[in-house]
């Protein structure tokens, strides 16, 4: 548990691991991996991935893309090599490539207004590395990046109310089942409506990718990369 260990240096990461009990992450433990570039969680930015099939996780792309090389940590500890595969032009989100036998079969749910959720994430101690909360809008949309907010521009996902930070980025937000609702995309503290009109909020919010989105993305990258889909390992609930 090196990561754990150097938590006690000043600016070094904490891992969520030990907070899952008794908590819906619980179900997700196998398919997290805390991200860290550098040294294991100390000179290094941190973040999360989900595994969502054999040797393939993702996480975002302003995660993957951060220099000096991507590790991750499992749940029992193990420190493993992660290697970007591909990057998504319409998402903020990458393909990585990471050992076989990781992760099991989780299901996936469509986020519910108002439903109690959690998220986790890799942070550096000065933010709580679980976080629960509630869904303020299962169906926001969020800027493609800085100035660039032209409906076409928009990308769809979850708002989730209930705090979270440095870390958190390519974690998963999960409902009280233990399902996957979406990975965490970035942290917010300005909302504006659909015209464009600043929203009141007290909180940071998170914003989700859909759990169903991020996988049919996955889906075309492999395809362009004329890639098999491995089995997946999230369970698609029933078309309604």
């Amino acid at each position: 548990m090196l990561c754990l260990i150097l938590a006690l240096i000043p600016g070094a990461c904490v891992t969520p691991y030990s907070d899952l009990p008794g908590t819906p992450l619980a179900e997700m433990e196998e398919n997290y991996l805390s991200v860290f570039t550098g040294i294991p969680g100390f000179l290094g930015a941190t973040g999360s991935a989900v595994i969502i099939a054999d040797g393939l996780a993702v996480t975002n792309a302003h995660v993957a893309e951060v220099t000096g090389g991507l590790h991750g940590i499992t749940a029992s500890g193990k420190m493993v090599g992660i290697e970007v595969l591909a990057v998504s032009e319409h998402m903020d989100l990458a393909l990585l490539k990471v050992p076989p036998g990781l992760g099991r079969p989780v299901s996936i749910a469509k986020p519910l207004q108002a439903e109690a959720a959690w998220a986790m994430g890799t942070t550096n101690g000065l933010v709580a590395p679980v976080s629960q909360g509630k869904i303020l809008n299962p169906q926001a949309w969020s800027c493609a990046r800085a100035n660039a907010c032209a409906e076409h521009q928009r990308q769809n996902g979850l708002m989730f109310e209930g705090g979270g930070g440095g870390g958190y980025s390519g974690g998963p937000v999960v409902n009280a089942q233990g399902a996957w609702l979406g990975l965490v995309q970035g942290i917010y503290t300005e909302l504006r409506d659909a015209e464009g009109n600043s929203l009141p909020t007290n909180t940071p919010i998170l914003f989700a990718y859909h759990a169903q989105d991020v996988l049919a993305e996955v889906q075309s990258l492999l395809a362009q990369h004329e890639a098999d889909m491995p089995s997946l390992l999230a369970v698609l609930p029933p078309q309604e």
